[in-house]
């Protein structure tokens, strides 16, 4: 694992931590990765962490009720993590949930 991919696993587990969710979407937003690097990293995650799951109604990823996050990934509390991530790379303070993007619902085309 690079340690760009490190700090985007990082960035994963902790929106889990603190929102119960994290979208491809907002892992491109954040570090202006290509939408295959993004699901990378997802893939990756889910393979760490059983306790996500996709969510196609929400058009994200969603953990259990009872998520832990991944043993030794984060160096300090999640909330921490992300208002520092927040600073280095200039967007709004994701610890934040009135800067977190709303869970996106399926459109159906019945």
């Amino acid at each position: 694992m690079t340690k760009n991919q490190k700090i985007r696993l990082q960035f994963i587990d902790a929106m889990f931590a603190v929102h119960g969710r994290v979208s491809r979407a907002q892992i491109i937003d954040v570090f202006g990765v290509a939408m295959a690097c993004a699901s990378k990293d997802l893939t990756a995650y889910t393979k760490l962490n059983s306790q996500v799951y996709f969510s196609h109604q929400h058009l994200s990823y969603l953990c259990r009720e009872y998520f832990m996050p991944v043993e030794g990934l984060l160096d300090l509390p999640a909330v921490k993590f992300l208002e520092s991530l927040s600073i280095v790379f200039a967007v709004p303070n994701l610890a934040l949930e009135e800067n977190v993007m709303p869970i996106p619902r399926a459109v159906n085309h019945e």
